[in-house]
């Protein structure tokens, strides 16, 4: 079993005033960010990381294509396009961010039906 610890949504701000937003540990682009939080922020204050924190909350993240467990030989079809994630196969251009009610991204999407 592995039981490592996984972060969905991490909001970390420094002792600069600086954001970063990690999804599942990766760190979030600037132009991914603004999908998030577009307004461009100068003075963290507790009510912007309050309003950034519900913002993250109200998001869904994509978890990707399938679990590793169950198609464990797919890395050697599929090669450097998909990493493992948490368990499950993603590709390398998830978007992490989805913009509707879906769970997976079109990318990681695509990968489950080559896979499947």
């Amino acid at each position: 079993e592995n039981f490592q610890r996984n972060i969905e949504k991490q909001l970390i701000v420094t002792t600069d005033s600086e954001l970063f937003i990690h999804i599942f540990n990766k760190i979030l682009s600037t132009e991914e960010q603004k999908m998030i939080y577009p307004t461009m922020v100068t003075t963290i204050t507790a009510d912007t990381v309050t309003s950034i924190i519900s913002m993250l909350d109200s998001i869904n993240v994509c978890y990707g294509a399938v679990s590793v467990s169950k198609f464990p030989s797919s890395q050697s079809v599929y090669g450097s396009q998909y990493e493992v994630v948490n368990g499950y196969w993603k590709h390398v251009n998830c978007s992490k961010i989805l913009l509707d009610s879906n769970n997976i991204c079109l990318m990681c999407k695509r990968l489950m039906y080559s896979i499947k």
